[in-house]
């Protein structure tokens, strides 16, 4: 193998590490966005029953 083929290998080979990183960070980007996601529609859900609990409160007192 000459200087030259050895280095075409070690190019090929840090050009895949580059791909295997742009691919990891892009699917961890993904994965970050959902986790967000699901944790908004978490706090939203946590919220809608926190303002229907007082909603009920002051409605009965108001009755009262």
């Amino acid at each position: 193998m000459s200087l030259h083929d050895g280095a075409l290998v070690i190019n090929g080979l840090c050009m895949g590490w580059w791909l295997a990183l742009a691919v990891h960070l892009i699917a961890q980007d993904r994965a970050d966005r959902r986790a967000e996601a699901r944790a908004r529609a978490r706090y939203q859900a946590a919220a809608a029953r926190l303002q229907a609990q007082l909603d009920a409160r002051h409605g009965r007192e108001g009755q009262s």
